[in-house]
């Protein structure tokens, strides 16, 4: 079970940082933060896949 969850962090890891970072209106008028990347056309919560996580993806991410 945790090989399989760490293969997933990885890919969703490197899907991140070759995707588009961007903070939807709705988060910014709710004071909160969000962490989104544009996969295509659809839309990833990365704070849903990675908790407190997210945040530092997107600080390495820069």
């Amino acid at each position: 079970m945790s090989k399989i969850r760490t293969f997933f962090i990885v890919l969703l890891s490197a899907l991140v940082l070759t995707a588009a970072w961007f903070t939807p209106a709705t988060a910014r008028a709710n004071g909160t933060d969000s962490y989104g990347a544009v996969l295509g056309q659809r839309v990833v919560d990365l704070r849903q896949v990675f908790g407190s996580r997210a945040a530092d993806l997107k600080a390495l991410c820069g």
